[in-house]
């Protein structure tokens, strides 16, 4: 036979697993499937690249750059959620009222620690993101009258003001 040489394919999500003739091969390249040797090079390759890595690197960065508090938060009556665009709620509220809470990972420079933070975290661990959780009991331990914020398509602030709304 001249066709007798056959390939392993595999799908670029690897749940399929296809062994056709090697005239077949260029059909099955075309809707997606890839070699089974070049699988594991990108396996390998999407491991590396996929979020799991990536949350761990920035976890690790932001455990190095942040400064860790202890003592007690200070309670105040707003709080402004995102340091992003803060210059125009800053000049209209009063200095010593309001506290700003850093949202984004590459410029949370303060993690405040203390027994309720903790608690609170490890309780919801499995409902919602490590971010979303700590965020959430930080605001409950400030216990401000308002949040604020100026981005308005901040999805942890619509997540998080749900969940504190139906606490009060």
């Amino acid at each position: 036979m001249i066709h007798d040489k056959k390939s392993i394919l595999i799908s670029s999500d690897g749940a399929q697993k296809v062994i056709c003739q090697s005239f077949m091969e260029e059909y099955y390249k075309q809707i997606g499937f890839r070699p089974l040797k070049k699988a594991y090079l990108n396996f390998f390759i999407n491991l590396v690249n996929s979020g799991i890595l990536r949350k761990i690197k920035a976890l690790t960065l932001l455990l190095i750059r942040s400064k860790f508090y202890f003592n007690k938060i200070d309670k105040k009556n707003v709080v402004i959620f995102d340091c992003q665009s803060t210059n125009d709620l800053e000049k209209i509220l009063q200095k010593d009222n309001y506290t700003i809470i850093s949202t984004r990972a590459n410029r949370i420079n303060k993690i405040y620690i203390s027994k309720k933070i903790i608690f609170y975290i490890l309780k919801n661990f499995l409902k919602r993101s490590l971010k979303q959780n700590y965020l959430i009991a930080l605001i409950d331990e400030i216990s401000p009258k308002v949040v604020l914020t100026h981005v308005s398509h901040s999805a942890d602030f619509h997540i998080i003001s749900k969940i504190l709304h139906k606490k009060n």
